[in-house]
């Protein structure tokens, strides 16, 4: 019997922080696999909201998730106050090259799909069917990412959303929408009781709100870059 090879998609998450292209870092998410040095944390019944919608973003393509797109524009948004980026983790605020708080803004956004697969213990069983490391069976949960013994491996499928930047997202996407353009008030961070006695609080608060029960979503084709033909709603390959 052959060893199974397992090919999970998933999207993943880069920024720049110079916008040149030069150097990208990936976005860390809480449960869904990303860095391939890092344990698997999802435990079923558990369904974590935002990781589980991206396994169905996985799935299909942006034009079929709108709202991955938003999510993009709430990342380069950027703001310390955006629970949105709470749901990311806590190293999602943090430079992936010195783990410190950023000091700059991220510039371009983009995503591509990969498949990811387990590592396998080095056996005869193991071979060629699967990649096989060179560790032991049992290993610390908390153990250094940068120990030589990844628990992932994973190839790169293809382009799921190209490098855009905010400017093209609010252009394109956040105000045909007619989702907010920055963050509203009534989406921070603040203590209800300081909104209540706030009026000038009160009254974005309840549109958002009136926005997400009644306004829907309106069609969507794509994003355009760099004169690109827009892609279609209905069929993403064309």
């Amino acid at each position: 019997l052959e060893a199974s090879v397992v090919a999970v998609p998933v999207v993943v998450v880069e920024t720049s922080l110079d916008g040149q292209r030069n150097y990208w870092e990936e976005v860390p998410f809480r449960y869904k696999p990303g860095n391939v040095a890092r344990a698997p944390v999802r435990t079923a019944p558990h369904q974590p909201r935002l990781d589980w919608q991206m396994w169905f973003a996985a799935l299909g393509s942006y034009q079929h998730n709108p709202w991955f797109l938003h999510l993009l524009y709430r990342i380069l948004l950027d703001d310390p106050n955006d629970p949105v980026l709470d749901l990311l983790g806590a190293k999602s605020k943090k430079s992936e090259k010195d783990d410190e708080p950023r000091k700059k803004k991220r510039k371009l956004v983009r995503a591509s799909r990969y498949e990811y697969d387990f590592t396998r213990v080095a056996t005869d069983w193991a071979s060629p069917g699967a990649v096989a490391v060179n560790c032991s069976t049992f290993r610390a949960p908390f153990s250094s990412l940068e120990e030589e013994c990844p628990y992932w491996t994973r190839r790169r499928v293809g382009e799921y959303v190209p490098a855009v930047d905010l400017e093209v997202l609010r252009t394109q996407v956040v105000v045909p929408q007619g989702w907010p353009v920055e963050l509203p008030v009534g989406v921070r961070q603040i203590p209800w009781s300081t909104i209540l006695r706030r009026r000038d609080a009160i009254l974005p608060l309840l549109g958002v709100l009136f926005q997400r029960l009644f306004g829907g979503l309106r069609s969507f084709a794509g994003v355009d870059v760099g004169g690109k033909k827009k892609l279609s709603s209905t069929d993403p390959s064309s």
